[in-house]
């Protein structure tokens, strides 16, 4: 079975023979070693069969002893098809190229469509895409990854809460949620303003009501800043006390730091190998050198063929290996304190209310532990602390 397999491979003629000599002849090529398939005897003097299309010269040469007539019927096997291929590379050579024009053009961008914008933030957003390569007639192939467009589009664009990109067949699709226009305040009902924590008062502005203490002034916790009722003891009326009350308070943060701490960094050097992947099979194409770097960060982009409407089990990828570096940074213990003072610093901002600032910090307790420097601060922080507590009235 190997050996007839091999043979159809090879090339394969089918023969006709004609003559008295016929059988004559088949058993000379048999005893020349030729190998002969599926003889048949369609006639009386006629008689067919397979043999390899390199073994013809010696046909043509026993033919002139047996005086019989031949004739190929059928030609089979790759040297044939590849003479058919070769005769008709017009054609075939059109077909391939009609077929690589579309493809391309099923993987280009040929739409750009935003949705849920309003004229002025999508003109933006067009606007922002062109720098980033992204417009009608670019390769998909060549698009950043979607995550990394999105990342640049809510940095870039104030006027968007969220945005999400895809690309449907040769359309470049972006999703905008815009961010709400604040609606105006309703009217306030009558209210005091009262100390929301306690302080010291630093600065007041009163746009509404009447002021209840002073600067410098102590304060704890629901003590009442402004007053909203306001007129002589004869006639008072309720309003909404309105306004800021700035006062110190006073922040408790506790933050710890490695003596010695392990960081990786990019040396700057990279190899880039693409690939071209077809179901679970992976064809290298360009840039596969043996890995040499010891430490590596590996990125690995995918980008999947589209024909047409369909996509298919083929993808283009892209891996990038970068190389990488451990260093180890040993702190002072004067650096030790910087670092942890700095690191309590961003949480407490992290946590205080808009328009907060940090006006001080105190040093409490720090220490050094098992290789830790731990560090206790008090931060003086001066921020709103009025609130609004409203009026009961009969």
């Amino acid at each position: 079975m190997k050996n007839l397999w091999f043979q159809q491979l090879s090339g394969l003629v089918k023969v006709e023979v004609t003559g008295k000599g016929a059988e004559r002849l088949i058993n000379q090529l048999v005893r020349d070693g030729i190998f002969l398939s599926r003889i048949e005897r369609t006639g009386g003097e006629h008689l067919s069969f397979y043999m390899p299309a390199k073994a013809v010269p010696a046909l043509r040469q026993a033919r002139r002893q047996h005086r019989v007539k031949i004739r190929f019927t059928e030609r089979s096997g790759l040297p044939f098809a590849w003479k058919r291929a070769r005769n008709r590379w017009g054609l075939m050579a059109g077909t391939l190229l009609f077929i690589l024009v579309l493809t391309v053009l099923s993987n280009t961008v040929w739409k750009v469509e935003i949705v849920g914008a309003k004229p002025g933030t999508e003109e933006k957003i067009v606007r922002q895409l062109k720098m980033m390569g992204i417009e009608r007639g670019k390769l998909q192939f060549f698009l950043a990854e979607p995550e990394e467009i999105q990342r640049k589009l809510a940095e870039k664009i104030d006027e968007i809460t969220w945005v999400g990109v895809q690309t449907d067949g040769t359309t470049f699709r972006v999703q905008v949620v815009e961010k709400e226009r604040p609606k105006a305040d309703p009217p306030l009902s009558p209210r005091h303003l009262v100390a929301g924590k306690e302080a010291i008062i630093v600065e007041m502005y009163v746009e509404r009501g009447q002021k209840m203490v002073s600067v410098n002034d102590y304060v704890s916790p629901g003590q009442i800043l402004v007053s909203g009722l306001i007129g002589n003891e004869k006639e008072k009326r309720a309003v909404a006390a309105e306004g800021t009350v700035l006062g110190k308070t006073w922040y408790k943060t506790e933050a710890e730091i490695k003596m010695k701490t392990e960081y990786s960094v990019l040396t700057g050097e990279k190899m880039t190998a693409h690939a071209i992947k077809f179901w679970d099979f992976s064809l290298p194409i360009w840039g596969f050198q043996k890995d040499r770097y010891q430490q590596k960060k590996v990125e690995r982009t995918e980008k999947p063929f589209h024909f047409l409407f369909w996509k298919l089990p083929v993808s283009y990828i892209k891996t990038t290996v970068r190389e990488t570096e451990v260093h180890e940074k040993t702190y002072s213990v004067e650096e030790a304190r910087k670092a942890a003072l700095e690191m309590a610093k961003k949480d407490l901002l992290s946590r205080l209310p808009e328009g907060a600032e940090i006006e001080s910090e105190k040093i409490l307790h720090e220490k050094l532990e098992n290789g830790t420097f731990k560090l206790t601060v008090l931060f003086d922080v001066i921020e709103n602390i009025a609130v609004g507590r409203p009026i009961h009235t009969n």
